[in-house]
């Protein structure tokens, strides 16, 4: 038998204030190991190295996550995560941190928290309509809450 997804109660999910349930989610098992290895690290907020990079999304500094000798920034605040250049592709096994950035992107919100100039939303596989920030200068992917789980089901598909 060939187990293809896992449930987990993530530290990330937000209790439903209605019910006062915390959700639980089922995350394919090929993403399990590094969004598992990320929530783990981040109970351990205080113990957590600071970076020097804020976040672009809520302006808090990340904390350092090491997920398969990867060093990630992500914010305890609004979850985001900082990959430099060429890590994301590390974490999630592809040739290019954002397979499909030659396509046509637009401006984003945010501002490079490495080299602060002014990211660009790209779509980060066609035909999936999710869009991640990438840093243009020094080729850094930002990705909002919920963003990570996404790219691995995109590549999966």
């Amino acid at each position: 038998m060939t187990i293809k997804s896992i449930r987990y109660y993530s530290s990330w999910a937000r209790h439903n204030k209605s019910t006062g349930k915390s959700s639980i989610k089922e995350i394919p098992v090929e993403e399990a190991k590094a969004v598992l290895e990320i929530d783990a690290q981040m109970k351990k907020f205080g113990l957590l190295q600071k970076s020097t990079k804020k976040c672009p999304e809520c302006d808090n500094h990340f904390r350092l996550v090491v997920v398969d000798n990867v060093e990630i920034d992500v914010c305890n605040f609004c979850m985001g995560c900082w990959f430099e250049s060429d890590e994301l592709k590390e974490i999630v096994e592809t040739n290019k941190d954002v397979p499909s950035d030659n396509l046509k992107s637009r401006s984003s919100r945010y501002s490079c928290p490495q080299c602060e100039v002014d990211m660009t939303e790209h779509v980060y596989k066609n035909p999936d309509n999710l869009l991640v920030d990438k840093c243009s200068n020094c080729n850094g992917v930002y990705l909002e809450k919920g963003e990570l789980k996404r790219v691995f089901k995109t590549i999966e598909d």
